[in-house]
């Protein structure tokens, strides 16, 4: 006689999630930190993969701290915000005609922030 499955509660699935952001943030630290850090003359497109991954790992970072109830909305934002870095690098590794115009959301930033900051240095 075969048993049905358990459903996870919420409280289990929100303990996998954690334990795996965890597992993940310590393999970039062992495996990929070193590697992004020691890039010696990057392309404008490997920058805009490292400014990628370095605001997913601030992400992953800020996630990993907050651990409260009343942290909600803001890991709700974070977690926004990671689904949204991974759709830049989804879309700049396989862009369409339309991304490949506008590019990724990265360096459009970027270009705002030097047209309204002439002061900014490379």
């Amino acid at each position: 006689m075969a048993t049905l499955p358990v459903p996870l509660t919420s409280q289990q699935m929100t303990d996998r999630f954690f334990t795996m952001l965890k597992s993940l943030e310590q393999f970039d630290e062992l495996e990929v930190r070193n590697v992004i850090g020691g890039l010696l003359s990057p392309s404008d497109r490997e920058k805009c993969f490292i400014a990628i991954y370095r605001r997913a790992t601030a992400n992953v970072l800020t996630l990993l701290n907050l651990n409260r109830p009343i942290d909600f909305q803001a890991i709700s934002m974070l977690s926004r915000a990671l689904f949204e870095l991974a759709v830049d690098i989804r879309a700049y590794r396989h862009p369409s005609a339309e991304l490949r115009k506008n590019d990724c959301l990265c360096e459009r930033r970027e270009v705002a922030l030097r047209s309204s900051n002439p002061e900014v240095q490379n």
